[in-house]
């Protein structure tokens, strides 16, 4: 496998559990993950896949995966993979990519609020490569927020409302 066809999706970190046969993977979430049946692993220009347990493979927040692979045997082989790359079929990824936008333009229309109240409301998505950004209105102001999904503690579909933690200050960019 050639690394033009694989995209890098994240790193795997510590081992996860009691058995030291799962990994936590760092990665930006997405539900496709959980339905793809391996990922690839870059030893020295060879890309290795690893097929998921389904049964012990699951989300863990948004930005990481615990996995457990049928090649892991041993603990010392899933200590192998800590600090490693994770790749995937790019032709998935490109997928993937155009269903987190579809996900972030579902939050046009949010109503937001934060610890102080309310703190305006998403009046449109702007995919900016590597920077994609928010535009909310509030006060008769506009500013940008960073689409990160740190900054999201919950969001209430039904009520078309998310809370937020925001840094300190960046109400305060837009004046």
């Amino acid at each position: 496998m050639r690394q033009s066809e694989q995209v890098v999706i994240g790193t795997f970190g510590k081992l996860y559990g009691t058995k030291g046969l799962v990994l936590n993977l760092s990665v930006d979430f997405s539900e496709k993950y959980l339905k793809t049946e391996y990922i690839y692993v870059d030893f020295d220009g060879i890309y290795v896949p690893f097929f998921f347990i389904p049964s012990q493979t699951r989300r863990k927040g948004n930005r990481s995966m615990v996995c457990a692979f049928q090649e892991l045997r041993t603990t010392k082989n899933a200590e192998a993979l800590v600090g490693k790359k994770v790749f995937i079929d790019s032709d998935l990824q490109d997928g993937i990519e155009e269903e987190k936008q579809d996900d972030e333009n579902q939050l046009v229309g949010f109503k937001l609020k934060n610890e102080d109240g309310y703190c305006g409301t998403v009046v449109s998505y702007l995919n900016i490569s590597n920077n994609p950004l928010f535009e909310v209105e509030w006060s008769d102001k506009s500013y940008y927020l960073p689409a990160n999904n740190a900054f999201f503690i919950a969001i209430d579909a039904e009520n078309r409302t998310a809370t937020v933690k925001l840094p300190d200050g960046i109400l305060d960019l837009g004046s």
